[in-house]
């Protein structure tokens, strides 16, 4: 069984911090996958808790707070919704991970996008990784894309 949170993102574009101007901006599905029997009776009996204080933020620049969760069986929950951020426990920490495919958005010689992030309580999102992974295998850090691209001569079109 599987937990799905989904999120609603607001974002102040307002550059008077007395005066803020919100819209909405999307909003972020969260998965964690596999739960155990008693996780699930868990989760009925207290919610979520823990992951609410994980995913739901509140700043002065962005507020992003859960607008609904419910349990799936289904094993690709990636069909029913865009770019879920997977979330699990790694060593001592819960982390956010989530693989976008290019559908033109990116650059044509890029195959994707992997992200991932630790999460915090406050819904901070620290230690935030990004990297592309081209046509042709390379994998590129998001600090160095435009270092990459300057000093390829392949033609990406033909990988």
């Amino acid at each position: 069984m599987n937990l799905v949170i989904q999120t609603k993102i607001m974002v102040n574009y307002s550059i008077i911090a007395e005066n803020p101007y919100w819209k909405s901006s999307g909003g972020n599905v969260f998965l964690i996958k596999d739960l155990s029997t008693s996780e699930i009776e868990s989760i009925h009996c207290s919610g979520i808790p823990t992951l609410k204080s994980l995913v739901e933020m509140d700043t002065e620049f962005r507020k992003e707070y859960i607008i609904n969760w419910f349990f799936s069986e289904k094993n690709n929950i990636h069909d029913t919704f865009e770019n879920p951020f997977e979330v699990f426990w790694r060593n001592d920490h819960w982390v956010a991970y989530r693989s976008i495919k290019n559908t033109g958005i990116f650059h044509y010689a890029i195959e994707k996008k992997i992200e991932e992030y630790d999460m915090s309580l406050g819904g901070e999102r620290n230690d935030h990784r990004v990297i592309y992974v081209m046509l042709n295998g390379d994998k590129v850090h998001c600090n160095k894309t435009e270092e990459y691209f300057n000093q390829k001569t392949i033609d990406f079109k033909n990988v």
